[in-house]
């Protein structure tokens, strides 16, 4: 039990106690803060920022993420979009009689494919710190999608769903901005 002689060195101990404590109340905040302004950082080159950061913070580990976990989470957007669109050509292919869009989106559908395999491949060399054979796999994702793919796609963009060739622009942006981001990686 305190005694009355005690309560002024309590009130000391407590004074001081209180005193110290918001520097350690605040290191959280700004380690969110550093977090923000790292996601930030990572996103503010994209040829389309909010994409970018809507991808990153999507993601509830992206606050405690470096920036190979940045890289990590934006390679998991792009392998998101790849299984859609595969899903769309999918989709696309048994409902039109045009016989070259069904030919396209075919071909699409077989690039999509790839491009899922490849992105997997460039999250598992990332994992491993060999950054530029996770860009390799990458920049491959992103030709295939640009050359082989939307290009062809862009030609009869009056018969393509606008959703398909939106999605087509966010997995190619994406793929740019992992680019970039693993490009500065050490």
């Amino acid at each position: 039990m305190l005694s009355y002689s005690d309560i002024p060195n309590t009130l000391l101990v407590l004074s001081l106690l209180l005193f110290l404590s918001p520097p350690f109340i605040h290191k959280p905040h700004n380690l969110v803060a550093a977090h923000e302004h790292l996601i930030s950082a990572a996103c503010r080159g994209s040829t389309d920022p909010p994409t970018c950061l809507s991808c990153v913070k999507s993601n509830p580990g992206a606050r405690k993420a470096n920036k190979t976990g940045i890289a990590s989470i934006v390679l998991n957007c792009i392998d998101g979009h790849a299984c859609n669109l595969k899903a769309s050509f999918t989709s696309l292919v048994s409902k039109t009689q045009d016989q070259t869009l069904k030919g396209i989106y075919q071909s699409c559908i077989g690039k999509y494919s790839v491009n899922m395999k490849l992105v997997a491949s460039a999250q598992k060399a990332l994992e491993r710190h060999r950054n530029e054979a996770a860009n390799r796999f990458l920049g491959k994702a992103f030709e295939f999608s640009s050359a082989l793919c939307h290009h062809h796609v862009d030609m009869h963009l009056d018969k393509v769903p606008y959703p398909v060739v939106q999605e087509i622009i966010i997995f190619e942006e994406l793929c740019t901005d992992a680019l970039r981001i693993i490009q500065g990686l050490p």
